[in-house]
């Protein structure tokens, strides 16, 4: 068995494994239910109001991230399984990282967008508070998709060393990770 095989490393595949299938039996999953949506949404009445046709836009943007977002993790995953053998490259992985924060979150949005729309679509009476409280529940979507966004940029930024990937750098990347330290 080669030292990039090891059983620490053939653990860390195996749990990415069981990730990105789950994952994508819950994309498979989602895919059919977007598809429904669209498919009820377009078929109930003759006429698509402009409630529908933005539901029916911001349902094929979801879809649309989502699956780019399923699409970077196989591929994460495939560069994951090439760097057992050769040396890891921070920039490719920075991209890979800073990809799949960019699409996970602005589906967080467009999925926080669509609930401030059906509130302010079912809400009655439309008050100053009411328009304010609104609007702020957009922006500080907007500002956490931002903020998230840049500390992610910052994080991937910092891989600046090239190293053989083994289950102890896996590791202790995670523990900083999970602590909360710095990258």
């Amino acid at each position: 068995m080669s030292s990039a095989l090891s059983a620490k490393n053939i653990s860390l595949l195996e749990v990415e494994s069981i990730s990105l299938s789950v994952g994508s039996i819950l994309f498979g999953i989602y895919v059919v239910i977007a598809a429904l949506s669209l498919h009820t949404l377009v078929m109930q009445d003759s006429d698509l109001t402009q409630g529908r046709r933005f539901l029916c836009a911001v349902i094929t943007l979801m879809l649309l991230f989502d699956t780019m977002n399923t699409a970077s993790s196989v591929y994460f995953v495939a560069h994951d399984i090439r760097t057992l053998e050769e040396s890891f490259h921070p920039q490719a992985t920075g991209i890979l990282i800073l990809s799949a924060a960019i699409l996970s979150k602005i589906n967080y949005f467009l999925s926080d967008l669509v609930i401030v729309w059906r509130t302010w679509s079912i809400h009655e009476e439309k008050t100053i508070v009411f328009h304010i409280v609104m609007s702020s529940c957009i922006f500080l979507s907007f500002g956490a998709v931002i903020a998230d966004t840049v500390l992610t940029l910052e994080a991937s930024d910092n891989l600046k060393e090239v190293f053989k990937l083994d289950y102890a750098t896996i590791s202790q990347i995670s523990q900083v990770h999970i602590s909360g330290g710095e990258w």
